[in-house]
């Protein structure tokens, strides 16, 4: 598989983007920092992400569960890293937006439950 063919669209089509597009867009630069100009992606693999480390030392990886990982790295090494054959896929993190059930429901007057309190004290 093509490494581009491994990539998200979204990610891809913010790797596109100029720094005046990502700035303007809060979902394309979600992953992007700024200061290095680096981006943290999500990827699937399969197997062992050693391979990975040896060869690109500047990519600082954090394995997760179930063979998805976290990586930190430039753009100037992303498609390479993609073209790997331990990568199945790599796509960018998302912005979440949350209103919960507890928002609605204090502004009808309700009263919120013991795990809702508990919900809006955690968010303090």
């Amino acid at each position: 598989m093509e490494p581009n063919q491994k990539m998200e669209l979204l990610l891809r089509a913010a790797l596109d983007a100029s720094d005046e597009e990502l700035e303007e867009s809060p979902d394309l630069s979600a992953g992007y920092d700024r200061r290095d100009k680096s981006w943290e992606v999500i990827v699937k693999y399969e197997g062992s992400l050693d391979g990975v480390r040896s060869d690109y030392p500047e990519v600082w990886i954090v394995e997760l569960y179930q063979e998805y990982a976290i990586l930190r790295l430039q753009r100037s090494v992303m498609e390479r890293v993609a073209a790997r054959p331990e990568i199945i896929y790599m796509e960018k993190p998302k912005r979440l937006y949350y209103e919960g059930p507890t928002v609605g429901m204090l502004r009808k007057g309700s009263k919120p439950s013991g795990a809702e309190r508990f919900a809006l004290h955690a968010l303090r």
